[in-house]
């Protein structure tokens, strides 16, 4: 009937427009979405970007990508993830391009290194997920910039070594018991803890019967040095010192424009090839200034605090080293000087016991031979008159022979 045809019409009617209605409202939906996705991805602190999953190719980038790896963003699309990747680690990325191809779902995470437009290298976390943009088989990765983090734990490793650096330098400094080993131990030990080419280490005495001592520590590129740093004066450093008791830090610009402060001659063989020099008092337990330690001959960057740091507990223990052989001199002269009166006074007594046993042998003799005269004449009176005697008369004289012997026996 004309009604029931009516009545289906305005039924498909309204269910076109419901459907249509549906769909404006999943296309809004997906814009929305979009949007959304658009500005997460645009705005976003961590840079981030899309790329195809075949080639490595770039398909979008964030601003902070473009902020923190210094291309534009024309740049980063006519790159590929092989442009930002350092040739150390390209194997690496070849290995995980070809993983991404066997899985549709491929997720990657972990930490990885980038290079930036200027040649620098960060340490970045990257998570890395399947995209699909406009039928294109695509990559999302997300990136963290863990670099400070990186560093300060490279930091703390180089500052837990130099710890066991300067621990080794402790025990064998102050092991030694000989200056000449505890100077040279010195100088090697700083050029180890600060990186350095060259380090020279100066001593000094208010006694001029001591000749100041100087060791020092080169890489082959101050070799041809040698002898002009055997001769090391550093007047114009030890003035900077002693004005101070402080270390002494001096960039390369410095050192041109006072060249007597690292007080080395060179005798024409043209400019110390230094860069930036680093001095430190060695003082001993009187507090007066005992010697210089000085580095030199980094390239790579100034000396800062922390090599001053360093540096000092090395001059610290250097300064402990030096008074422990002082100390041991001593001990061992204070040795020699108590033997040497030890053999004076034995070699006294000696003498007085021999001169004793000459008296006691020239006594014995005196008397020996009055001795032997009485119990001679004792006998004689016994053997020619003894009938004449009566019995107490030969009882004094034989009394008399007895005693002279007991007396001969006594004096031997």
């Amino acid at each position: 009937s004309l009604g029931g045809v009516i009545g289906m019409w305005r039924l498909v009617r309204r269910m076109n427009e419901q459907s249509a209605a549906d769909k404006r409202r999943a296309r809004e939906e997906l814009r929305r979405s979009e949007a959304k996705f658009r500005h997460y991805f645009e705005f976003n602190p961590a840079p981030m970007w899309v790329y195809q999953r075949q080639t490595g190719h770039f398909l979008e980038v964030n601003r902070a990508a473009v902020d923190r790896y210094g291309y534009s963003r024309e740049e980063f699309l006519r790159m590929t993830l092989y442009d930002i990747c350092p040739p150390e680690d390209r194997a690496r990325l070849t290995r995980q391009m070809h993983e991404s191809k066997q899985s549709d779902m491929y997720r990657e995470s972990g930490e990885t290194c980038h290079m930036c437009r200027d040649g620098t290298v960060i340490d970045v976390d990257l998570h890395v997920g399947p995209a699909d943009m406009e039928g294109v088989d695509a990559s999302l990765a997300l990136v963290h910039d863990i670099s400070p983090s990186k560093q300060a734990q490279r930091v703390s490793e180089q500052r837990a070594r130099d710890l066991q650096t300067l621990a080794a330098a402790s025990l064998e400094v102050t092991a030694s018991d000989d200056l000449e080993a505890v100077l040279q131990r010195t100088v090697d030990r700083t050029r180890q803890l600060v990186d350095a080419g060259l380090a020279v280490i100066r001593t000094w005495s208010n006694d001029a019967a001591k000749p100041p001592h100087v060791s020092f520590s080169l890489t082959p590129q101050y070799e041809h040095w040698q002898d002009c740093i055997e001769r090391f004066e550093a007047s114009g450093i030890y003035q900077l010192v002693v004005e101070k008791l402080y270390p002494v830090r001096l960039s390369q610009d410095e050192l041109v424009k006072n060249p007597g402060f690292h007080g080395f001659d060179n005798d024409g063989m043209g400019s110390l090839p230094f860069d930036g020099l680093l001095a430190v008092p060695l003082v001993g337990s009187d507090s007066e200034l005992a010697g210089i330690l000085i580095a030199s001959g980094r390239t790579n960057r100034p000396f800062d605090a922390e090599d001053e740091a360093l540096l000092m507990q090395l001059g610290h223990i250097a300064s402990v080293g030096m008074e422990n052989v002082r100390l041991h001199e001593a001990l061992q002269a204070h040795m020699r000087e108590l033997e040497e009166r030890v053999a004076a006074r034995t070699e006294e007594l000696d003498i007085s016991n021999r001169e004793l046993d000459a008296f006691a042998y020239s006594v014995a003799h005196d008397l020996r031979a009055p001795l032997r005269a009485m119990h001679g004449f004792a006998d004689a009176v016994l053997e020619d008159y003894g009938e004449r005697l009566d019995a107490s008369g030969q009882d004094y004289l034989q009394r008399i022979v007895k005693g002279a012997r007991n007396m001969d026996t006594v004096i031997q």
